[in-house]
């Protein structure tokens, strides 16, 4: 094979760990090597030289963001790329609404009930706040509790409760 290296941009550490724990281990079946970096306090022109340098490498890249505020993902893509020129509108996979959605949405109906969380049918519009507001009064650190997400986390469940997330599994074959 080949030495394929896949840069995996990731706004931050939540990001991170979600795509560690979820999806690494597939990705590094396809890539001599898979590297995770965490952009949101990277200079925009760091990140550019990070970009250029892979593709002259012929290496690959995902650019994962949140959709935010976009209307739709077209034009959050359309708005990054306004920024960030260097992004191809195929390489960025868009989260909606933020990571959170994504934690929540492989959570089935017994983990829900043991981390004490409502269960939703649809995550698609969850947002870091009302991610906050749901977890209100849980003792654990932010970081612990995402992690005991991740612990009952079904891939199966999250492609049924999250139009993004289902999208992202299917692109990438996960």
């Amino acid at each position: 094979m080949k030495y394929r290296i896949l840069f995996v941009f990731l706004e931050g550490p939540d990001d991170k760990r979600l795509f560690q724990r979820l999806f690494q281990a597939k990705f590094e079946k396809r890539y001599s090597k898979v590297v995770p970096v965490e952009y949101a306090e990277k200079p925009k022109d760091d990140l550019g030289r990070l970009i250029k340098a892979a593709l002259s490498g012929n290496h690959d890249y995902i650019f994962l963001t949140d959709i935010n505020a976009s209307p739709c993902v077209s034009d959050k893509k359309e708005k990054l790329r306004q920024r960030r020129p260097y992004l191809a509108a195929d390489r960025i996979a868009v989260v909606q609404a933020e990571i959170e959605s994504w934690y929540l949405a492989g959570l089935d109906r017994s983990s829900c009930k043991s981390l004490r969380l409502k269960q939703l049918t649809s995550t698609d519009t969850i947002t870091k706040e009302q991610f906050d507001e749901m977890r209100h009064g849980n003792r654990l650190s932010r970081t612990a509790y995402l992690s005991s997400i991740l612990d009952g986390f079904s891939i199966k469940v999250a492609k049924s409760k999250n139009r993004s997330f289902r999208y992202f599994a299917a692109k990438y074959h996960l």
